[in-house]
């Protein structure tokens, strides 16, 4: 199988994806006051969902049509899952900010919106479990369905989801401008930090909607016109940006965000130290143990 460019620059791109999922769940896990904290277990979620549509990203198909007809079934379904999760995002980050939901509530919401989700995915993997016609699609050499209605469902339940994911990002900045200017007045730290942490938040939507715009376009084409041409710009453009999500996603929330950032040192710190006690506490057991024996000879 002759590799294309497109191909290599899926590797490169999901790889960083992957890379920038496992630095967001590291942290999430590390820190335990990340832990507490919603918009942080909104995006520790997505980034799970990123880091299995980038691993699923990462390698061709093949010729093997058991291997074909798996990663197939599993992009098909896989690949819904962070469009459909940034569309709840959306939703939960404006309920939260415009309609005060908070606590318990809020929770059974998100847990409702994920249960929801993984029914989508599920009714995906089945048809293309039974219907897909999976093969293998170049220029990226992953494989997909070709059954046209599948496509068609795929790409409609995308676009849905970029639709929704828009209109609440667009009532979300709405409400962010109107407490900007009504907290402008008497600022405090924490009105600060909270309005920065849902500016950082509503980049989610946005930034998704960018990366995969290319890949949308492509994709809607395709249904519209099967016999098209392909048009490389638009290949390189999708292998780019379309497991790239997890990797924009830790620039906002890691390495941009100095909190999080300034304590990576100090949690690689923190490992290291901990070799050193383990070494001392063994050989102040050890000196234990000869000055015990000692006292029992004589």
């Amino acid at each position: 199988m002759t590799q294309t460019a497109e191909f290599y620059i899926t590797m490169i791109s999901s790889s960083f994806a992957i890379v920038g999922c496992l630095l967001i769940i590291a942290t999430h896990l590390y820190f335990s006051e990340l832990k507490k904290q919603f918009y942080r277990q909104l995006v520790f979620i997505l980034s799970i969902y990123d880091l299995l549509l980038g691993i699923g990203c990462l390698f061709p198909g093949g010729s093997w049509d058991s291997i074909c007809s798996g990663q197939g079934i599993y992009l098909t379904g896989i690949s819904l899952a962070p469009p459909i999760w940034t569309a709840c995002i959306s939703i939960l980050t404006w309920l939260r900010i415009s309609r005060n939901v908070s606590g318990k509530k809020l929770r059974r919401i998100s847990l409702f919106l994920n249960f929801f989700l993984w029914i989508v995915c599920l009714i995906f993997f089945f048809l293309a479990s039974f219907f897909g016609d999976i093969k293998n699609t170049p220029p990226t050499h992953w494989c997909s369905p070709t059954s046209r209605t599948i496509l068609t469902a795929v790409y409609v339940t995308y676009w849905l989801s970029l639709v929704v994911m828009m209109v609440f990002y667009f009532l979300l900045i709405d409400k962010i401008r109107k407490e900007s200017k009504r907290l402008q007045e008497h600022q405090t730290t924490k009105s600060q930090e909270k309005r920065s942490a849902q500016i950082r938040m509503s980049i989610i939507p946005i930034s998704y909607f960018f990366l995969v715009i290319w890949s949308s376009i492509k994709r809607t084409r395709e249904v519209a016109h099967p016999d098209c041409s392909e048009i490389e710009w638009l290949d390189i453009m999708q292998a780019i940006f379309d497991p790239l999500q997890g990797f924009i996603d830790c620039l906002i929330f890691v390495i941009f965000a100095s909190k999080v950032r300034n304590k990576i040192p100090l949690m690689l710190r923190c490992k290291k130290s901990q070799v050193p006690k383990k070494i001392i506490s063994t050989q102040i057991n050890d000196k234990l143990l000869i000055n015990i024996n000692n006292d029992d000879e004589m």
